[in-house]
């Protein structure tokens, strides 16, 4: 194609390399990557292991999470001390070790970084295990204990994150790349579901006896160990990039390169608000459904699930509606859904009568609605930012993606942590907090005015 007559959305840039490019598009000729997603082997692979993964943070985290309320009620305090806490120590390690990941991504073979990092989850897991052993139920010594192997689990996270976004593009047909994010969304929700859902129900079943619900976390790391090893190994992107300071957060070509397209920075903010609505929800929901209506750990986990179920399929609707094209009127769409369903879910929690069946059916269809408008929110801008950048840089990029929507997170866990004081202090329902959810969505819907990307 001659240059005056290149897509809008190819970008120039001195670091891409013809080699790579040529040694991609060979790749993709040898392994059959024209053939169906559910023939492609290294694709197939590749969503079990991040189902497995995603399934384990959240068994992990939601455990977590629900020791920490009864760490509020066994103390009566009137608000949250550790969930805030807990949420920054996840988060963490993506703004320090993201610009490095996608360093590793560019600069070594996407597959080994893969399965070092699930190997890494192994030890994770085994270190969970011991402090369940040999902390006491409801101390904060186990707490802090469970944090600080919280805080390992993030790192294992953000290393396994720019690999696995990287490779999707490098092992399947651009076409393929919005129903393969839609798969990889759905089924990563899915795990959200099952994981966060069965956290509160052995939770319950095993109240002394947490170690079991850890034990098996660590066979199922040890799963998705062995699964990365049936990923193909894909073209590395960048060999002869050097390591420099500025790649422990974002390389300095790649900044350039995200500077330079406003329409990528736009995108990376919008999928930022995505991830910062989803902290608060996830911290708010627990809150609510366990403290304010009294569902207990099931229940509550049961109500997280919806979540996970809604997202799942919204994921899925968005990557059928896209058509295999990237389409920002889908965001806004879902962006004005979410603001009403989560202004709904606020009014439900105070309007009928607290732990009653009722309430719990309309808090947990609500919960569906928001994650199913959030699902479809998600996906366009995942793809964009995965499709945008040349090969050379790819890794770089989406580290930088996932450095700036840490960052949101981050800033999710001092928001939820400043509200909860603030609605406390006030004497006011934690559920009103929805309302902020939705007034930012409304906020970015407003703001993003970004036309469809034209298709190549």
């Amino acid at each position: 194609m001659p240059r005056n007559q290149r897509s809008k959305t190819e970008i120039e840039s001195p670091i891409v390399s013809n080699s790579v490019e040529e040694a991609t598009k060979k790749y993709k000729m040898e392994s059959g990557v024209s053939a169906p997603l559910s023939g492609n082997r290294s694709f197939v692979a590749m969503t079990i292991t991040q189902f497995l993964g995603a399934f384990n943070d959240n068994l992990y985290k939601q455990l977590l999470l629900l020791i920490a309320l009864d760490y509020k009620a066994l103390n009566n305090l009137n608000y949250d001390p550790y969930q805030a806490v807990a949420t920054f120590a996840f988060s963490i390690p993506f703004i320090l070790f993201s610009g490095f990941a996608g360093f590793l991504s560019d600069r070594m073979h996407k597959k080994t970084v893969i399965v070092t990092s699930k190997v890494l989850e192994i030890f994770v897991m085994l270190a969970a295990m011991i402090a369940f052993t040999t902390g006491t139920i409801g101390s904060s010594t186990l707490i802090v204990a469970l944090i600080i192997v919280l805080f390992f689990m993030g790192t294992h996270s953000a290393l396994f994150g720019p690999s696995k976004y990287g490779i999707l593009p490098e092992m399947l047909d651009e076409r393929d790349l919005p129903r393969a994010n839609g798969i990889i969304q759905m089924t990563t929700f899915l795990a959200i579901i099952f994981g966060t859902a069965l956290s509160g129900l052995l939770k319950q079943l095993l109240p002394n006896h947490l170690w079991i619900i850890s034990a098996a976390c660590v066979f199922i790391a040890i799963a998705g160990a062995l699964t990365s090893l049936l990923i193909r190994r894909t073209p590395i992107a960048n060999p002869g990039m050097k390591f420099s300071v500025d790649c422990l957060l974002v390389e300095k070509s790649a900044m350039k390169l995200i500077l330079a397209d406003r329409v990528l920075i736009n995108t990376m903010l919008v999928y930022t608000v995505f991830w910062f609505a989803g902290a608060v929800m996830m911290q708010l929901t627990n809150l609510v459904a366990k403290d304010q209506l009294q569902f207990g750990d099931f229940r509550t986990s049961i109500a997280q699930g919806f979540i996970g179920i809604g997202i799942a399929i919204g994921c899925a609707v968005c990557g059928r509606w896209s058509n295999n094209r990237i389409r920002f009127d889908l965001v806004r769409f879902a962006g004005w859904g979410l603001m009403g369903a989560t202004t709904i879910t606020s009014v439900v929690c105070v309007v009928l009568v607290s732990g009653s069946s009722l309430q719990f059916v309309l808090f947990c269809a609500c919960l569906f609605f928001t994650g199913l408008f959030a699902g479809i929110f998600a996906v366009p801008p995942q793809v964009f930012i995965q499709a945008r950048p040349p090969a050379a840089a790819k890794g770089r990029v989406i580290g930088a993606m996932a450095l700036v929507t840490w960052m949101g997170i981050v800033f999710a866990a001092a928001w939820y942590f400043m509200l909860t004081r603030v609605v406390a202090a006030a004497g006011i329902p934690a559920s009103w907090i929805f309302l902020s959810i939705g007034l930012v969505f409304a906020a970015t819907v407003v703001l993003f005015r970004q036309p469809n990307p034209e298709s190549n």
